[in-house]
Parts: structure tokens; sequence; C-alpha cells
């Protein structure tokens, strides 16, 4: 006999990139000495975000918009779910280029 314990569900969304998206990284990248010391110094053929900076979504409006449509689609799945959130809203609590 078997029966599943663990099931996980997946959710498959698309958000379309804002156009000067592309450019906005690039920037940001550009301007970013930590994150670019960080990731040579672990192995990094380019550039990441992760270590160096916690505030993207105030640095560029571009990337507060896509971040309001990522909680949308959230939002969503966690309903889709039947996620009991005691009336709060889940938070996206990082972004990195």
């Amino acid at each position: 006999m078997s029966e599943s314990l663990f099931v996980t569900r997946l959710y498959k969304g698309r958000i379309a990139p804002p156009a000067g998206l592309s450019a906005t990284c690039l920037g940001i990248a550009a301007e970013d000495r930590a994150g670019q010391r960080w990731s040579k110094s672990h192995g990094y053929g380019g550039y990441t975000s992760y270590a160096s900076l916690n505030d993207l979504t105030q640095r560029a409006s571009i990337i507060d918009g896509l971040e309001r449509a990522i909680a949308k689609q959230v939002a969503g799945f966690a309903r889709e779910l039947q996620f009991d959130l005691g009336g709060r809203k889940l938070k996206l609590d990082s972004l990195w280029i």
C-alpha cells in the first residue's frame, strides 16, 4: 500500500520583463563595487548583488514594479493552496541581480 505524504505543488507563471530592466540591472552592477568584488572572490563569472545590495526595490522603481508583479502571482498561488495567513500578506524579503 502507498499513499502520498509530501505532495509538492509547483507554480509556473510568466511575468513579462519590463522595458529597461536589463539596462537598469547593468547600471546597478556597474556601480556596485562590493558586489563585483564578492562575485569575483566567490568564483562567479559575472555579477550578483547577492552579498552587497538588499534595497534594489528602493534603488530602482522598475525593480519595485517587478516585485509587485511577483507578489500578485504569489498571492494568487497562496489562495489556490488555501494558505491560512490570518489576514497577513506574504512578503518577498529579497531580490538579487
